[in-house]
């Protein structure tokens, strides 16, 4: 659940151990059950959505042929297609197939054709083309979409690419005591940045008070024009009430590094205490050693977070220098001492 779902190297590496669909249903019932039964709380509707979407993911691995699987030209093609058939008329179609010029075909291949909808009427807002009114805030269209039988709320943000932009969103919704369950970032050739986050409240609820979610628009606004800082926002936001734990385990952070898992980039695993912020300091850290970050994975297990980032270079590629991986630890270990 803490890999990105849609590399099909990582798909087809987790099928090659479970063999068939047999076993892949006997292991999401035993999954479910093995969870289930440590104790409440420990089965969560987003481990359960992240675990039904691994699920549909092999089931659609094995149903496919083996040339199939290798021939991805056929599968964008299909997905272009799956997408054109949602819209209505031939301006939209002709805007579709402007955005699917400006997507890597990799983006093509890992997203749902509902959510490709979503993503191209985003950019046509921020575009300007038939834009209601209100509905935008400058350089910054975002939109919401609830989805209260897992708990949580999925959040688009479409603004011009700049760098650190996921860092800045992750601090603003900090600073509105909003919890961060996954992110997935996406940037077009043409530099406009799409990314989608699923967030909660930190009672594991939709985000659904409207006035705080025009604030943090209005924040993140200011914050990408530069107007305003993460930081200011960070101690001026209202902090709820700290439990104090007593015994237990102290939980020491950890990171781990590999580039073999993806072809394209480097993976790097942060296991630390879980707080909320906790991945403002992760991407604010990253984006200070100028790392792109292609999506997020966020998890948590009882106090521990077990974050999991998919990043490349600035320029590109992977982190293949030993200095520069250690230089990545040390700076990640310092920010969440």
């Amino acid at each position: 659940m803490l890999r990105d779902m849609h590399d099909e190297k990582t798909i087809a590496e987790f099928c090659d151990k479970v063999k068939n669909i047999e076993n892949l249903k006997m292991l999401y019932l035993l999954t479910y059950s093995d969870l289930n039964g440590v104790g409440p709380g420990v089965w969560t509707n987003w481990k359960s959505a992240l675990m039904w979407e691994l699920y549909l993911r092999g089931y659609e691995y094995f149903s496919r042929g083996e040339e199939e699987r290798m021939y991805d030209k056929s599968a964008i093609d299909k997905k272009k297609r799956d997408v054109l058939s949602l819209l209505d008329n031939d301006s939209e179609r002709e805007a579709a197939e402007r955005y699917f010029s400006a997507m890597p075909e990799r983006y093509i291949l890992s997203i749902s054709p509902d959510r490709m909808l979503k993503h191209i009427k985003l950019s046509g807002e921020l575009n300007g083309k038939n834009l209601p009114s209100n509905a935008s805030i400058g350089g910054l269209v975002v939109r919401y979409f609830h989805y209260k039988d897992v708990g949580y709320t999925e959040m688009m943000v479409c603004t011009t690419g700049k760098a650190g932009v996921l860092s800045k969103i992750a601090g603003t919704l900090t600073s509105k005591n909003i919890n961060i369950l996954g992110a997935q970032i996406y940037t077009r050739l043409d530099g406009i940045a799409i990314d989608t986050l699923q967030i909660s409240t930190v009672d594991g609820e939709p985000v659904q008070d409207e006035g705080m979610l025009q604030r943090f628009e209005q924040d993140l606004f200011h914050v990408l024009e530069d107007r305003k800082t993460v930081e200011s926002l960070l101690s001026a936001r209202q902090r709820l009430p700290v439990m104090q734990e007593k015994g237990g385990f102290k939980i020491s952070t950890k990171i781990e590094i590999d580039n073999n898992i993806s072809d394209t980039h480097t993976i790097i695993e942060v296991i630390t205490r879980d707080r909320l912020g906790v991945l403002y300091d992760i991407t604010r850290t990253l984006f200070n050693l100028e790392l792109n970050i292609y999506i997020a994975k966020i998890s948590t297990e009882g106090k521990t977070a077990i974050d999991v980032f998919y990043v490349t270079e600035i320029k590109g590629g992977k982190i293949l220098e030993e200095g520069s991986i250690e230089r990545i630890k040390d700076s990640l270990l310092k920010a969440l001492e």
